[in-house]
């Protein structure tokens, strides 16, 4: 087990980024450990699109349902904090911290995503890890840096929703 105050006060940080072009999207997202108990990690995926923003909730939820099991955190609680440019998504996640009900929840978010921030919010239920969002500038490097991972599996990935995730440590890919 990594070490205990660290793990307790520490939170795994969550870049997220959404692509879109000619009914394709992809996305990407680069986590890592504020205390650095946990290697960065980099999952991205492609598939069938509408709009960049369901790539951005996409992103999201791909991220939540992954890092802790990747990190090895499934029964153990530790805060993940969501960074993205996409206002939609931050005030989503914010207002669910605050007791916003879905139905409220739903009214401030695009209707055209409805079903993408119904996942969110389900997933947002089951965690066992408190989960925030933070507006970043666009010109933040961690996420210029997953922008171009979500550009990469726009243009490179088959648009079947695969996607794999890289442990730089030793620069392998595995495809989950």
């Amino acid at each position: 087990m990594k070490g205990g105050d660290e793990l307790r006060n520490g939170k795994i940080i969550a870049y997220i980024d959404g692509s879109y072009y000619d009914c394709k999207g992809g996305w990407g997202c680069v986590s890592f450990h504020n205390y650095r108990l946990f290697p960065k990690m980099e999952i991205y995926g492609s598939c069938q699109s509408f709009d960049s923003g369901q790539m951005e909730v996409l992103a999201c939820i791909k991220a939540i349902a992954n890092m802790p099991r990747l990190y090895g955190l499934s029964s153990i609680p530790c805060p993940i904090e969501i960074r993205t440019d996409y206002y939609f998504l931050v005030n989503f996640i914010n207002g669910y911290n605050h007791g916003v009900s879905f139905k409220k929840l739903l009214r401030i978010s695009p209707r055209n995503l409805n079903a993408e921030f119904m996942e969110l919010y389900k997933l947002l239920q089951a965690s066992k890890h408190k989960i925030k969002a933070k507006k970043v500038n666009s010109k933040d490097s961690w996420l210029n840096k997953v922008d171009k991972h979500a550009k990469y599996a726009l243009n490179a990935l088959s648009g079947d929703n695969s996607f794999v995730f890289c442990i730089k440590g030793d620069g392998s890919l595995e495809k989950i």
